[in-house]
């Protein structure tokens, strides 16, 4: 999926000339805490406003508070999501200009919107069951694991892999699969030496959704 199919356009950028109290009344009814700048006559993307640097100066203008010095961080639309979720997460921000080749504006997206479109291709809201595989480096195959996997007739909606950390020694595969009862493929898998550390046929909820993302996105960024 690419970031020109998740493009906001209705949220409106900034002219040179608003007040910076309007940009913090629009900032409010969106929901973001920066907004792009944009010139209307050349639809040139100027630079963002910072909710913080609008509430430090509500009487300046928009085009007078913007930072000159630095560069500004914006997307191409044909950008992978996975390729934007690094950029944003590098640039420690919510919401991201979107620009063609000669930087017209052409919208924004927003992190709300990244999380739902990489948990749309997961399908880490479609029925089925989740199964996590603890693995070392050495036994990492996801060949042979997708391989058994479908020989038991299963389809996987969706896999991650995510790296060791303080808590786990060892890789984590999670498959989300379209079979509610996925015994044989669990006893496929533990035949070949897998060992299964959970499974869940439960829909996922808020919580887990929101931290099943937080994890693939957070292995995007190693």
């Amino acid at each position: 999926m690419q970031v020109y199919e998740i493009l906001h356009t209705e949220i409106e950028p900034l002219r040179v000339a608003d007040p910076a109290e309007e940009a913090i009344l629009l900032m409010g009814k969106h929901n973001v805490n920066l907004l792009p700048v944009v010139d209307y006559t050349t639809r040139k993307l100027l630079g963002m406003l910072s909710e913080a640097v609008a509430l430090a100066n509500p009487d300046q203008l928009c085009g007078s508070l913007l930072d000159q010095t630095n560069e500004v961080v914006a997307l191409d639309p044909d950008y992978h999501v996975f390729d934007a979720e690094k950029v944003m997460d590098a640039s420690s921000v919510d919401l991201l200009p979107v620009v063609d080749n000669s930087k017209n504006y052409l919208g924004v997206i927003t992190r709300k919107a990244l999380r739902m479109a990489i948990a749309s291709m997961l399908n880490l809201h479609e029925n089925g069951t989740v199964l996590t595989i603890e693995l070392g480096i050495r036994d990492l195959s996801l060949t042979e694991i997708v391989r058994l996997t479908e020989q038991e007739g299963a389809k996987i909606l969706g896999i991650t892999v995510e790296p060791p950390d303080q808590m786990h020694d060892n890789f984590r595969v999670s498959m989300k699969l379209n079979l509610i009862d996925s015994s044989r493929v669990t006893a496929a898998l533990n035949r070949y030496g897998y060992v299964i550390t959970s499974e869940s046929e439960k829909p996922l909820s808020d919580e887990d959704f929101n931290y099943r993302a937080d994890e693939f996105l957070r292995y995007l960024n190693t």
